[in-house]
């Protein structure tokens, strides 16, 4: 079965747990999707992230997530991945909620 991986960004915690934020898109690898997150930045307003492997159709389950928090330093800025016992949220499905 063929899965999608999407990015969506969000401001801060409370907009996670209620679930805004922006969808940047959607691609086929999750390799895709990370360089994808890594163009996207954070425009100077989102702090958190997520890619989501999705199954097709309608209402496809989440197979899989990577959370990620944005860090600026003197020597860069890039998404850093959050072990997945630090931040959790089962409701995201950001494919359901932003694309389709």
């Amino acid at each position: 079965m063929k899965t999608i991986f999407v990015a969506k960004v969000y401001e801060n915690l409370t907009s996670t747990m209620n679930n805004h934020g922006r969808n940047v898109g959607w691609t086929e690898t999750f390799e895709q999707c990370e360089q994808m997150l890594a163009d996207f930045g954070d425009e100077c307003r989102w702090f958190y992230a997520i890619i989501e492997e999705s199954c097709p159709g309608m209402h496809g389950a989440t197979k899989n997530a990577w959370w990620y928090k944005y860090v600026d330093t003197s020597a860069g800025s890039f998404w850093l991945e959050i072990p997945p016992n630090e931040f959790r949220n089962d409701f995201m499905r950001c494919v359901n909620h932003t694309i389709g």
